[in-house]
């Protein structure tokens, strides 16, 4: 009689898993807090930092799918900043922080895709789309 209960249990557990949440395009640009269309506007020199979920233990980075301005804005720097945790623990992700400045009035679109860099063939498992606007 417990085995119903059981998978009753399992379902309802898998339910509320859903679908994996949009990484966040975090607080260190608080311009693109909306999901539906992050947008940031800033002003020609300025610096901005697009931060984004990732673990690259498991072979997936974020990258740019090369269809940005890249008159308008410029890529600084990208780094990745683990998250803290126990010594010897592994598997831990973190945070890669994309750094870009932006270069001259105009708009683009900065479309990160999160995928693994051998697997050419192999759609993102993540995508993430940011509108700049440069004043």
């Amino acid at each position: 009689m417990r085995t119903p209960f059981l998978m009753m249990l399992l379902g309802m557990s898998l339910a509320a898993c859903g679908p994996a949440p949009k990484p966040p395009v975090t607080d260190e640009v608080p311009e693109a807090e909306a999901e539906a269309g992050d947008a940031i506007r800033k002003k020609a020199g300025e610096t901005f930092t697009v931060a984004l979920e990732s673990n690259p233990t498991t072979g997936y980075g974020w990258a740019l799918d090369g269809k940005e301005d890249g008159t308008v804005v410029r890529k600084v720097s990208d780094e990745f900043v683990g998250r803290a945790h126990p010594p010897g623990m592994v598997g831990v992700g973190g945070t890669e922080r994309w750094t870009f400045q932006a270069a001259k009035q105009g708009k683009t679109a900065l479309h990160f895709i999160y995928r693994r860099p051998w697997e050419k063939e192999a759609a993102p498992i993540r995508e993430r789309t940011v509108q700049v606007l440069v004043e």
